[in-house]
């Protein structure tokens, strides 16, 4: 039920991956199965992210870190850590993005998890340029490039290049004012 949620939410169904998501969870909680139940909330929450349902996305999220920290899941924890960061950014809740993505970077170092690291490091390089911290901001979106490079991972490494853009534009902006 869960790769079946994926295909469909990959497909674009996204009223059809949420009723797969939440039949797998219904199982998983059934049989106590806490990792993939964990993974289920995890998966229930990008369909509320992307549906704008907010709270229940971040009370999933907090529910599945629970979950991952419960049985020893530092892998999940670090992308499930990442997502919340990334819709506290979402919402401009800066200071709880920094202190999630700033946990995930961390925790996907320690346990080698390189595109989880690239790609929450394009996360984080967004919240510096909100910050108009410019020189920190370029740092990470140097690091999250690289990774997703070496990686070949173009859908994040995508991420990573308009965020870079908008920070080049953002710097553009700020020089023109100057010269005026």
């Amino acid at each position: 039920l869960s790769n079946l949620g994926i295909t469909y939410r990959v497909g674009g169904d996204f009223d059809k991956a949420r009723a797969a998501y939440k039949a797998a969870l219904d199982i998983h909680r059934e049989v106590g199965n806490r990792p993939s139940e964990a993974l289920a909330l995890n998966n229930l929450a990008n369909i509320y992210m992307h549906n704008s349902e907010f709270t229940e996305a971040r009370d999933a999220l907090l529910e599945a870190i629970a979950i991952t920290e419960e049985v020893g899941n530092h892998k999940d924890r670090c992308i499930m850590l990442g997502n919340l960061g990334d819709l506290s950014l979402k919402l401009n809740q800066l200071d709880k993005a920094q202190e999630y993505l700033e946990s995930s970077i961390e925790l996907a170092r320690s346990v080698g998890m390189r595109g989880p690291e690239g790609a929450f490091n394009g996360s984080i390089g967004e919240l510096f340029t909100r910050l108009e911290q410019t020189d920190t901001a370029r740092h990470h979106l140097d690091v999250g490039e690289k990774i997703l490079r070496e990686l070949g991972d173009l859908d994040e490494l995508l991420k990573v290049l308009v965020r870079r853009t908008e920070l080049e534009l953002i710097e553009k902006d700020s020089a023109a004012l100057q010269t005026v």
